[in-house]
């Protein structure tokens, strides 16, 4: 038999009896309520934490983009003399108050409702604690940001309705639909209504196991996004030591086959891993976010548009590769006994160079 003011619905769970308090009641507790709490960080801080007022729209759920009537509120501190109103401010927010409570009257239901709407941004951080963390990032001017991540117990009471609902819906119960694995962490101690009443919501974190690792599929991505290495430094090095070796000869026609021989080879080499790199998307068309093998932003690349598309190779972007080729081998610095040394190609030597690199990519 149900204890009196209680209407038993199962086993265990038990609708209690609803307590009525005045607007004004309502209304100074939650002008003290966060979204976010410096409590959830750490029991030990200050009692304080940032209230939304807007939901921004971001591709991923957080706080901000649920928005202030999807993340439930909490008491930055604990207050037991305002325990039973955060209880039923809470339940109301959460649209459960069926579930937990009998006779919910309407006016107060729908005060709570249309109060939290309308309270305004509540920011407790002009003074943060210490034992809050803190992260510094460099921002756009060259200066630095410190940044205080803060928890929203909120968010997590969203997604485990969401996951209640779908486990009585029966959605884990196939073949195709696996039961979600969770973590266990502790917040707040022996005592976590001390920190807020939502922080045990927080105590079971979704477990979520880190993607194999696939080498083809991180290439074709790769390339589709970033396009293809053109030049490698081992490469340009051999290029540069057969140069150092000539240089102590005079260089004849013999020794100019010889250096066209090994441009021809850097050349080519550049060309077919070109071509091998689009036989590869080509190949792996599934693994691609679009209909497109290349990106948009990648094909505004003319140098990268070329390499990889052989019909886009007019006489503009000759001249551009010759160019960023004879660039990079002319530029190149290495070091030799602990010194820095350039490549030591003249400009003569270079245009010459650039020009017979640019008459193989037509052979």
């Amino acid at each position: 038999m149900a204890r009196k003011g209680k209407e038993k619905i199962g086993k265990k769970e038990l609708r209690k009896q609803w307590e009525s308090f005045s607007a004004e009641r309502y209304k100074s507790v939650m002008e003290g309520l966060v979204h976010l709490s410096f409590k959830a960080v750490n029991s030990n801080a200050t009692p304080g934490g940032v209230r939304l007022v807007e939901k921004i729209d971001l591709p991923y759920i957080s706080a901000s983009s649920l928005g202030p009537d999807k993340v439930g509120l909490d008491y930055p501190v604990m207050n037991t003399s305002d325990s039973k109103v955060v209880t039923q401010i809470n339940v109301v927010t959460d649209g459960i108050e069926d579930e937990r409570f009998l006779d919910v009257p309407r006016d107060e239901r729908e005060f709570i409702l249309i109060t939290r709407m309308e309270m305004g941004y509540l920011d407790n951080t002009s003074r943060l604690d210490c034992h809050l963390r803190q992260v510094i990032l460099p921002d756009m001017e060259g200066g630095d940001i410190c940044i205080t991540p803060v928890h929203v117990a909120g968010v997590s009471s969203v997604i485990n309705a969401i996951e209640r609902a779908m486990d009585k819906a029966g959605e884990f119960h196939n073949e195709y639909m696996q039961r979600i694995k969770h973590a266990t962490m502790q917040f707040g101690g022996a005592n976590p209504q001390n920190v807020g009443s939502r922080i045990r919501d927080m105590q079971s974190p979704i477990y979520v196991m880190p993607p194999r690792e696939n080498p083809v599929a991180q290439k074709v991505l790769r390339i589709h996004f970033n396009g293809i290495q053109i030049l490698y430094n081992r490469g340009i090095d051999e290029f540069l030591g057969l140069m150092d070796g000539l240089r102590e000869k005079k260089i004849g026609m013999k020794e100019r086959i010889l250096i066209n021989k090994n441009l021809r080879r850097l050349t080519r080499d550049i060309l077919d891993r070109s071509a091998s790199a689009m036989d590869l998307l080509a190949g792996n068309r599934e693994l691609l976010p679009g209909e497109e093998l290349l990106d948009d932003e990648l094909m505004m690349n003319e140098l990268q548009a070329g390499l990889l598309m052989p019909e886009k190779r007019s006489a503009s972007w000759r001249d551009v590769f010759s160019e960023y080729v004879m660039d990079r081998i002319r530029h190149r610095i290495r070091k030799m006994d602990g010194q820095d040394v350039g490549s030591g190609i003249s400009i003569d030597e270079a245009y010459r160079m650039r020009s017979f690199i640019e008459s193989e990519v037509l052979a």
